[in-house]
C-alpha cells in the first residue's frame, strides 16, 4: 500500500567503521542507541557566523566563535595546525566577547589552501587555585579548498587493470539463490529499525513511500571463490523498483536488512562483503593483510565482491536495471566511489565519510608528527612506512577521476578516521555533477539530516518510475 508520493523520498545515509555505521548508509545489526557514537563535548561549542560550512574563500568570512553555555572562563588560547598534524603552525590568545563567548578572526591570509585543525583551551582563575577549571576543544575549517592539489598518483596501467577486472566479473555466472524471509508492515518496520538496524523507528516520516516491505536472503557466487551473502528488501509488489546497493562499513559483522530503504521505495541489497552469512551470532576477526601482489590485497577482494553485487542486484526480477544507485559510509563510502567509477550501470552514488582516500597525504601527516614538525613547508612525498603494499591500487582518490555521473558526498570535518583533507581530494576529481555537504561539528558519525537530504537527492537523480528515464 502506497502512503505518499515518490517525490517525498528523502533520506538515508551514514557511515560505517569499526566504531559506527550508516543508515542510507547507517545499517548496524544492533539495537538503536542515540549515544552509540562518542558524544560531542558539551562544554564548548563552535559557530561560524559568516560561513556556516566552515569552508572559507575570503578572510572576511573566516571567523569562529567559541561559546561555553555551562561555565564562565577568564582566558582563552588557540593553536592552529595542518589537518591531522599535531605541532601548531600559529598560536595566540582569543578575544573575549563576554563571560561565555570568545571570538577568533582566523589568520587565513598566512595559510596555504587546505584544511586546518584549531585547538582551543579556555581557563578559569588559575592563579589562586580556585575555579581552576580548564576546557579544551577542537574544530576544523577549510581555506580555499578548491585550490588544493591531489597528492595520490595512480600506478601505471591502473585504469586498464580495473577495466579488465570488471570484464572478467561480468562473464562469471551468479548462481543466485533467493529465499523469502518475511513481510513487515507499518509499526513492524519501526520496531525492526529500533531492534536490528541501529536506527530510530521512523526518523524520516516525510520520506516514506510504502507501508509494506518484504525481506529476502539472497546469495550468489563470489568472484573470489565461495559465496556472497546479502539481505534484499523491496516494497510489496512486482515493481520493477529502482535498485540500491548498500555497502557496509569496516569490520566483519552481521548485516541488518535494509527495510528503511525499501520503505523509501527502493529495492535494496545490503552486502556482507567478506563472504559470511548476514546473520551469524559470532564473526571471526579478519586476518592481517600482507599481500605479495595486487590480487592478494584485501581491497581487491571486497571491491570485486561489490562489483559482483551490482550484477546480482540488476538480475533480480523486481529491480529495474536501468535505475541503479549505490550508497555507503566509511568503508561503504569507499566502495561506493569504486563501484560508481567502474560500473556504467550505476546512475548515482551517495558516499558518506569516505575512507581510504588520499593515502599519500596521510603518510605525510604521520611523518610530520613523527618528526614533531608543523609541516610549514607544505605537503611533500614521503615513504609509505605504515601502509600495506600495493595500497595505491585501492586508494579511492585514484578512482575518482573515472566517475562521470552524479555523486553526493559528505564529510565530518572533525573526523580523524576519514579526514576532511582526504575526502576533498576525492570530491575534487569527480567529473560528473557533484555536491559536498560539509558538517563542521561532525566526526566519524551518522547524520540523520544528511540522510533525509540524500533520499531527496537520490529521488531527483534516479527517477522513481521507469517512464521518467
Amino acid at each position: 500500500m502506497k502512503i505518499s508520493s515518490w517525490s517525498a523520498l528523502c533520506g538515508v545515509l551514514l557511515l560505517a567503521s569499526p566504531s559506527v555505521a550508516p543508515a542510507l548508509t547507517l545499517n548496524l545489526a544492533r539495537p538503536y542507541d542515540p549515544a552509540y557514537s562518542p558524544p560531542r563535548a558539551t562544554e564548548m561549542a563552535f559557530t561560524f557566523p559568516k560561513q556556516e560550512t566552515a569552508v572559507f574563500k575570503t578572510p572576511e568570512e573566516a571567523i569562529v566563535e567559541i561559546s561555553t553555555p555551562a561555565q564562565k572562563y577568564l582566558t582563552g588560547k588557540w593553536k592552529l595546525s595542518h589537518n591531522l598534524v599535531t605541532t601548531p603552525l600559529i598560536e595566540g590568545e582569543l578575544s573575549q566577547i563576554d563571560d561565555m563567548r570568545f571570538v577568533l578572526p582566523l589568520p587565513v591570509d598566512k595559510l596555504q589552501p587546505g584544511f586546518y585543525d584549531l585547538q582551543i583551551e579556555l581557563a578559569g582563575d588559575v592563579t589562586t587555585g580556585k575555579n581552576a577549571q580548564v576546557a579544551t576543544g577542537t574544530t576544523t575549517f577549510g581555506w580555499k579548498v578548491d585550490q588544493m592539489k591531489p597528492t595520490a598518483v595512480a600506478p601505471e596501467g591502473f585504469a586498464e587493470f580495473w577495466k579488465k577486472t570488471v570484464a572478467d566479473i561480468r562473464a562469471l555466472p551468479l548462481n543466485m539463490k533467493v529465499e523469502f524471509v518475511q513481510k513487515l508492515t507499518g509499526s513492524e518496520i519501526d520496531s525492526y529499525n529500533r531492534k536490528s538496524t541501529c536506527l530510530p523507528g521512523n526518523y524520516d516520516p516525510a520520506g516514506k513511500v510504502y507501508d509494506e516491505v518484504e525481506i529476502y536472503r539472497v546469495s550468489f557466487d563470489s568472484p573470489n571463490g565461495g559465496r556472497v551473502y546479502t539481505w534484499f528488501c523491496k516494497p510489496v509488489g512486482d515493481g520493477p523498483f529502482p535498485g540500491l546497493l548498500v555497502l557496509p562499513g569496516a569490520g566483519n559483522n552481521a548485516r541488518p536488512a535494509p527495510v528503511e530503504h525499501a520503505r523509501h521505495g527502493w529495492a535494496a541489497m545490503d552486502v556482507q562483503i567478506h563472504g559470511f552469512p548476514v546473520d551469524l551470532p559470532l564473526y571471526p576477526a579478519l586476518p592481517p593483510n600482507k599481500p605479495t601482489k595486487v590480487e592478494e590485497h584485501e581491497g581487491y577482494r571486497i571491491y570485486r565482491n561489490a562489483l559482483m553485487a551490482v550484477n546480482a542486484l540488476a538480475a533480480l526480477p523486481s529491480v529495474d536495471p536501468s535505475r541503479l544507485a549505490v550508497c555507503g559510509g566509511s568503508q561503504g563510502g569507499r566502495m561506493t566511489v569504486v563501484v560508481s567509477a567502474l560500473d556504467e550501470r550505476i546512475r548515482a552514488g551517495v558516499a558518506a565519510i569516505t575512507h581510504f582516500s588520499e593515502l599519500p597525504r596521510l603518510n605525510w601527516a604521520k611523518e610530520m608528527n613523527r618528526l614533531k614538525s608543523n609541516g610549514a613547508q607544505g605537503y611533500e612525498v614521503v615513504e609509505n612506512k605504515e601502509g600495506v603494499a600495493f595500497d595505491e591500487w585501492f586508494d579511492v582518490s585514484n578512482f575518482a577521476p573515472l566517475i562521470n555521473k552524479p555523486m553526493l558526498f559528505n564529510m565530518g570535518m572533525i573526523d580523524k578516521i576519514s579526514p576532511a583533507s582526504c575526502i576533498q581530494s576525492v570530491y575534487a576529481q569527480v567529473k560528473g555533477d557533484k555536491e559536498m555537504i560539509y558538517l563542521p561539528t561532525m566526526g566519524h558519525d551518522w547524520s540523520p539530516s544528511f540522510d533525509r537530504r540524500a533520499w531527496k537527492w537520490l529521488n531527483a537523480e534516479v527517477p522513481p518510475s521507469s517512464d521518467k528515464k
